[in-house]
């Protein structure tokens, strides 16, 4: 608890509606699969049916970073601002500021609406509702 009270502690979050479609292409990408599709993805997600390896045991990140539905960190950057988020939270524990490499980036946002139809659209409001209503996150495309 001490030590809890003293650091600064901070997390990132993504809109869900970007980290789902992310995730999905990453992980059927990354096992060879294309047997799943994106709504699928979602809908085994919400069943809790791990019985396909792509489904994560956790996609929703908001339990990380929360207690009792509170968020318990200091600071919560967006990873829509990465690089000034990133130089802000650096800054609070005195570390110099850094350039971000880029690893890896979606093809575009406005491809992000081609994923998503009602189905999947609910679904995502569904299994993220927090995160959405929190950081007031919304489906933009195009």
């Amino acid at each position: 608890p001490e030590a809890w009270s003293q650091y600064f502690k901070f997390c990132f979050v993504r809109n869900p509606f970007e980290r789902a479609v992310s995730d999905y292409i990453w992980r059927t990408r990354k096992r060879g699969r294309s047997d799943l599709s994106f709504v699928e993805f979602l809908q085994r997600i919400q069943q809790r049916d791990f019985s396909h390896p792509v489904i994560p045991h956790q996609l929703d990140n908001w339990p990380v970073y929360t207690i009792n539905d509170r968020i318990a960190v200091d600071f919560v950057g967006r990873f829509e601002n990465l690089e000034q988020d990133v130089q802000t939270a650096l800054e609070k524990i005195g570390l110099p500021i850094v350039q971000l490499p880029q690893e890896k980036k979606m093809r575009s946002k406005h491809d992000l609406g081609q994923w998503y139809g009602h189905k999947e659209r609910l679904l995502v409001e569904q299994l993220f509702a927090n995160e959405l209503n929190h950081f007031n996150y919304q489906l933009e495309s195009g």
